[in-house]
């Protein structure tokens, strides 16, 4: 609404989650103000479901059970920890190097933007993660990961910026 580019004229204190919100507000409810409690349940209700569907899929059932509870009543803005947790356990992707180093590096842009302040803490730490996993890789199977590394920074490079000037301009206290 209101014209404004997201990320270019506006960005919400709350990043990308405020943007779910804000859809499940518009495709499920009525649009308008009476319905924002009921949009911010059903939001994070489906945020919860993805959580623990992939906790199952990740790892072992009574584990993933014992996270679920431990999650699902958390705050919702640090909803994409245990998911980022969950898919970069994963088996499957562990085994593929070069693939798990993109996921990462996908995961921790996505978490800047999906919620500004913890996704840093997700970024940052992810970082010496993704950097092991480079400097562990032989030279001829570096440089198509590094290219996919830039390519990635380069389709988030717009929000990123807008998210990097809304820290530095609401970042004082």
């Amino acid at each position: 609404g209101l014209g404004l580019a997201y990320y270019r004229d506006f960005v919400s204190v709350h990043g990308l989650l405020a943007v779910f919100h804000g859809l499940v507000h518009s495709l499920f409810f009525d649009g308008t103000y009476a319905s924002v409690p009921y949009a911010f349940a059903l939001t994070d209700s489906l945020f919860a479901a993805l959580i623990t569907g992939s906790f199952f899929l990740a790892l072992p059932a009574r584990v993933a059970l014992l996270f679920s509870f431990f999650v699902l009543p958390s705050w919702n803005r640090f909803y994409l920890f245990p998911l980022v947790l969950a898919v970069l356990s994963a088996e499957g992707l562990r085994r593929r190097r070069e693939a798990w180093i993109l996921v990462a590096v996908f995961l921790g842009l996505f978490a800047l933007l999906f919620n500004h302040a913890p996704g840093f803490g997700i970024a940052l730490s992810l970082a010496p993660w993704i950097v092991f996993e480079l400097w562990s890789l032989p030279s001829r199977r570096l440089w198509p990961v590094l290219a996919g590394m830039l390519a990635l920074l380069a389709a988030f490079a717009w929000p990123l910026l807008g998210a990097m000037r809304f820290i530095a301009e609401n970042g004082q206290g």
